[in-house]
């Protein structure tokens, strides 16, 4: 299981960016047994309670975001938009990267500082509200 891993994670690497989503797509599903009725509802059913784990602990800072993620990539499988949304977002984000990486230096560091402080707040306030 973990060579299998380690192998979708080299082809997605390897995929060209603003399509990754969209080969990686393809790829699996000309697998072998990638098409049968089984391992369809199973990734379905697992990609859903990801993404239902993931905003459920969306609100602490940093796991919920990346769980759900995984489990919208699983769903990517079944469902045919999801990539090509996930490749939309990937080229965006590298916009944005890319941009935040010309601001000066000060200003990426005022940038940083409010998430970190606005991520310590809304911890702060979903604790007192459900505790």
């Amino acid at each position: 299981m973990l060579e299998s891993l380690k192998k979708n994670l080299a082809i997605l690497r390897a995929g060209k960016a603003g399509s990754r989503f969209q080969e990686f797509r393809r790829y699996k599903r000309q697998q072998p047994g990638g098409n049968s009725a089984t391992s369809r509802i199973v990734t379905f059913v697992f990609g859903i309670l990801l993404i239902v784990l993931g905003a459920a602990i969306g609100w602490l800072p940093g796991p919920g975001g990346f769980v759900a993620f995984i489990g919208l990539a699983m769903l990517g499988r079944e469902i045919p938009w999801i990539p090509r949304v996930m490749d939309s977002i990937e080229l965006f984000s590298r916009q944005m990267y890319e941009r935040f990486r010309q601001l000066p230096v000060w200003i990426q560091v005022a940038l940083v500082l409010g998430m970190v402080i606005s991520a310590m707040t809304a911890t702060w306030i979903g604790i007192n509200w459900f505790f």
